[in-house]
């Protein structure tokens, strides 16, 4: 089998090189802090980021039920709400628990340094009891930074 001519690997590297970029950057969230997120929320929309913060006002959430489409409810355990600070701004986190877990409590506490993977949410006021532009994140992954 005869090898590839030296004047074609350049160009079919780098174009390899390129796609991949291409299609990792396209699937990764975007790092952002908390008043970029607020500044372009709209562009953010219902798409995945990621925000680094402090945990303020951590608040536990009961267990409560969850029906799905058609689908049978459980009684989800571990759900919990905060508010994220970093040095621009802060934001509402919700992270939802997991179906059935007796066991699952929230994996952060109060003053923990963390990072938020979620989806952002704005809400325009009159939608979901809002009386102001309200911007929360739900968290995906919620853990601890180094």
């Amino acid at each position: 089998m005869d090898s590839l001519p030296v004047h074609l690997i350049y160009p079919i590297a780098v174009s390899i090189l390129l796609m991949s970029l291409h299609v990792s950057s396209s699937s990764a969230a975007d790092t952002i802090n908390i008043r970029d997120l607020k500044f372009n929320v709209v562009s953010y929309q219902l798409k995945p980021v990621i925000v680094h913060g402090t945990v303020k006002a951590l608040k536990a959430l009961p267990p409560h039920f969850s029906g799905g489409g058609g689908r049978r409810g459980c009684i989800v355990y571990g759900s919990y709400t905060f508010t994220l600070v970093d040095d621009s701004g802060e934001v509402a986190v919700q992270k939802a628990g997991r179906c059935f877990d007796i066991e699952n409590k929230p994996s952060v506490k109060e003053g923990d340094a963390v990072i938020v993977q979620g989806q952002v949410h704005f809400f325009h006021p009159g939608e979901s009891g809002a009386q102001v532009p309200t911007v929360r994140l739900e968290g995906q992954e919620v853990r601890s930074a180094p």
